[in-house]
């Protein structure tokens, strides 16, 4: 998931497909991957673990933890910095171990869908460039607030990154009042 600008949309739209993907059933992780401005990982979304006070371990899948109140797990943004996930080969790398079948047998989940909070584009473009390695990004756009000049940048930035957009989403409509008969 990404963004033109920081109004959180993207954030919950992130939160909330990875609830509809461990309520039906799907091994679900999501990454904040957003260091700027992460909106994933304060301590309301977090388990009562204190895993944001622990230093960042190795490997990195001992980073994960259970998003408190929620079905699915997170890593947090400081684990995200800290080991440069943000760089398409290290989290390409990454992602491959948590797919990774042998995990199952070590006693550690293998994901069946990982979901990334990413930068928006006011955070830099440099930042996106990590979405070359995933299957695709979806947009999140504010009904009415976001400028379609602004999203086209977007698309365009994604595009030079080389990284596979899936669609945008329209975050925030509001349904039309029923007239009275």
């Amino acid at each position: 998931m990404t963004a033109v600008s920081n109004d959180g949309s993207k954030s919950s739209v992130a939160s909330n497909l990875a609830t509809l993907y461990s309520m039906s059933g799907l091994k679900t992780l999501v990454i904040d991957a957003d260091i700027r401005r992460p909106t994933m990982t304060p301590s309301r979304l977090l388990s009562q673990s204190g895993a944001l006070d622990l230093p960042c371990q190795d490997p990195v899948r001992l980073n994960i933890v259970r998003a408190a109140g929620r079905p699915f797990d997170i890593l947090s943004s400081s684990t995200v910095d800290a080991r440069h996930l943000l760089a398409p080969s290290k989290m390409e790398a990454f992602l491959s171990e948590l797919a990774a079948s042998d995990l199952a047998a070590n006693g550690l989940p293998a994901y069946d869908i990982v979901i990334l909070d990413l930068p928006t584009l006011a955070s830099g473009a440099d930042e996106l460039i990590v979405g070359s390695v995933l299957d695709g990004v979806v947009i999140v756009a504010e009904w009415g607030k976001t400028q379609v000049q602004t999203l086209q940048e977007l698309v365009k930035t994604l595009q030079a990154c080389r990284t596979p957009i899936l669609g945008v989403l329209l975050a925030r409509v509001r349904a039309p009042k029923r007239r009275k008969a």
